[in-house]
């Protein structure tokens, strides 16, 4: 179902949270919303479940204005990073209380409750107390009884952040397994950018409370709509230079573009650093760091410009050396003079 959130504001303890957001999440999609502490990404959750009042705004759900509903009546399910499981209860108790609560019978509800602990990988768990389980067990449970509430829209707040790597990333294939099996429209808050990018249909990046960006994970990586979007994603270099006669000089770069005169940063990625035995560009070692499954790389133009190349496994050179690349910037991201100050 159609997420649209329109001219949002929120306002805590006299602080302005939301200014003026608008967003929209397909029916079925999985929008990430990413962004730095405190941006107001999971105000925003809480306001669309209903948790917290906007001072101005409208908020649809399908076809319904949600704005002013209680929770309860929305049909939205909230998932918090702190679980909240009820502690008294057994693992099928807790899946099953969304059912208790639309008055469905118990026998009916914990055969429910059954198959979607089979369907979170945690088949014959039912009977288990919440104490007696793992993190990640708990995120599973957790996961079934926000799917047995059959929500018409799932928001899910940093729901991976208290675990470790190896479980991080299980939850977040189980994630995406239950997302293209039920196709419920889901809303991840996230600050791990690969988690983001991995994830989503869609990226929308969050700053002071505005939207900066919203577009698909390759475009918002790839084709950054400001300076500030780059920054944050890092693992780029932005090249400060000018535009004269349809020519960018900056560094060690000169490209052709068909750009007004001026000045201007252009956005160079990592990967657009291709050695070459014989390439135009001779760049210094000026750090190397082993990192086990690959090495992270400083590298210094003549004129003290440094960028960063990451390379698989070790490396057969050190720092002090000299090696040649090729550049292909594809098509190049530029941020005209006004961002660069």
């Amino acid at each position: 179902m159609k997420l649209e959130i329109e001219h949002l504001s929120v306002a805590l303890e006299g602080r302005d949270i939301l200014q003026n957001l608008s967003l929209q999440a397909e029916a079925g999609e999985l929008l990430a919303l990413l962004g730095p502490s405190g941006c107001g990404k999971t105000t925003l959750l809480k306001t669309v479940a209903g948790i917290l009042a906007p001072q101005c705004g409208r908020i649809r759900l399908g076809r319904e204005d949600i704005t002013h509903l209680p929770p309860h009546r929305r049909g939205v399910v909230i998932l918090f990073q702190d679980i909240r499981l009820f502690p008294h209860m057994t693992a099928a108790e807790n899946v099953a209380f969304p059912l208790r609560m639309r008055g469905v019978g118990r026998r009916a509800r914990l055969e429910q409750a059954a198959k979607l602990l089979d369907r979170v990988r945690l088949p014959g768990y039912g009977a288990r107390r919440v104490g007696s389980l793992s993190g990640g067990e708990r995120q599973r449970v957790a996961l079934a009884r926000a799917l047995a509430a059959e929500p018409r829209l799932l928001l899910l707040d940093e729901p991976f952040s208290a675990l470790d790597e190896n479980l991080r990333e299980d939850m977040r294939e189980l994630v995406l397994s239950l997302h293209r099996e039920f196709r419920t429209t889901t809303v991840l808050v996230t600050h791990d950018r690969g988690e983001a990018l991995g994830m989503s249909d869609r990226v929308a990046l969050l700053f002071h409370g505005e939207i900066e960006q919203c577009d698909t994970p390759e475009a918002v990586y790839l084709r950054p709509a400001t300076r500030r979007a780059a920054d944050y994603f890092g693992g780029c270099a932005l090249l400060d230079g000018e535009v004269r006669a349809g020519i960018f000089r900056g560094g060690p770069v000169a490209l052709p573009v068909s750009l007004p005169e001026g000045r201007y940063a252009l956005c160079l990625r990592e990967r657009m650093w291709r050695p070459a035995e014989n390439g135009p560009y001779a760049l210094r070692v000026e750090r190397v760091r082993f990192r086990g499954p690959e090495t992270a790389v400083t590298l210094a133009a003549a004129d003290g410009t440094l960028f960063q190349k990451t390379f698989p496994g070790s490396v057969p050179f050190q720092e002090g050396d000299v090696l040649r690349f090729d550049l292909d910037v594809g098509d190049p991201v530029f941020f005209p003079q006004e961002e660069c100050l």
